[in-house]
Parts: C-alpha cells; structure tokens; sequence
C-alpha cells in the first residue's frame, strides 16, 4: 500500500478487495512476478504463477488472463533489470530493489503495457500457463 500513496494507482473500493480487478490488481502481479524472477529466478517465478492461478477453483477467464498477463510483464521486468543493473542489482538494499522494480512496473502501467481490467480484449499467449 506504500507504493498506492507513492504512485495513486486505481484501488477497488470494495472492503477486502482493494487490490482486485483493477489498476491495483495489475500492480501486484507484476511486481511479485519481478521480484521473484529477480529473487528465485525466471523459473520458479513462472511455476509460482501459475499455481497461484490454477489454484482458484473456477478463476474466470478474464481474471485469468489479465493475472497471466501480468505475471508476464513482471518476468519481463525482471530481465529489464538484470539487463540495466547486472549483479549490481543485488548489492542494493531491499528498499532499493523494490522501488526500482515498482518504478519499472508503474512505467509498465503508464504506458498501457499492463492489463488493469478483466474486460481487456487483449489475450495472454503463454503457452505453459496454459
């Protein structure tokens, strides 16, 4: 919620459900999808996503989709990263780390790169998620 104040970023006004189905919602899967590839590696980012997906029973599709997606832009984040910052990456403190992948992600979602809504037209290709 650190990042909301910092970035204003949409919030579901719904009690509990604050980071569902919105610009909040896209916020959280690509930045625990970068971490992760950045902390574990691309890998386990990747299978840790996908079991979260898969398990809620009955996910929607939409909800699926815009979550895949997501979790993908954050694995790209995270090459971004590795790509700009090397090993360097890994000597900056924790908050460092965070508020540069929260920078990439909010320039992600500026830009329209991230899917904010589960109405999206836009279809995620991954073809293991699947």
């Amino acid at each position: 919620m650190d990042y909301q104040k910092r970035y204003n970023f949409e919030l579901n006004p719904r009690k509990s459900h604050e980071l569902w189905n919105v610009e909040g919602d896209a916020f959280k899967h690509a930045f625990m999808s970068a971490d992760m590839a950045l902390n574990m590696g691309q890998l386990p980012s990747l299978a840790i996503g996908i079991y979260h997906e898969n398990e809620t029973p009955n996910n929607p599709s939409g909800e699926w989709n815009m979550d895949s997606w997501n979790n993908n832009q954050g694995r790209i984040i995270a090459k971004e990263i590795k790509r700009e910052y090397g090993n360097n990456f890994k000597t900056l403190s924790t908050k460092q780390q965070e508020d540069i992948i929260a920078e990439k992600v909010m320039q992600k979602m500026k830009s329209g790169e991230l899917i904010t809504s589960p109405d999206d037209k836009r279809k995620f290709n991954g073809i293991i998620e699947k």
